[in-house]
């Protein structure tokens, strides 16, 4: 399941290959979160979906 940090880029990742600073993304882990996933990873997955929000110019 990787770490907060993997979390945290892949994120990035994804948000800047689909130009999401511009808006029109929703972003969501899945339909079901996997009782083996580390909170601490689901946590990072929101604080990096966070961090995109209003990032347009």
């Amino acid at each position: 399941f990787g770490t907060p940090a993997d979390m945290h880029r892949r994120v990035r990742e994804l948000c800047e290959a689909l130009d999401a600073a511009h808006g029109g993304l929703m972003l969501s882990p899945t339909h079901v979160l996997e009782p083996e996933v580390p909170p601490e990873n689901i946590a990072a997955f929101f604080e990096a979906c966070d961090g995109f929000r209003g990032a347009a110019p």
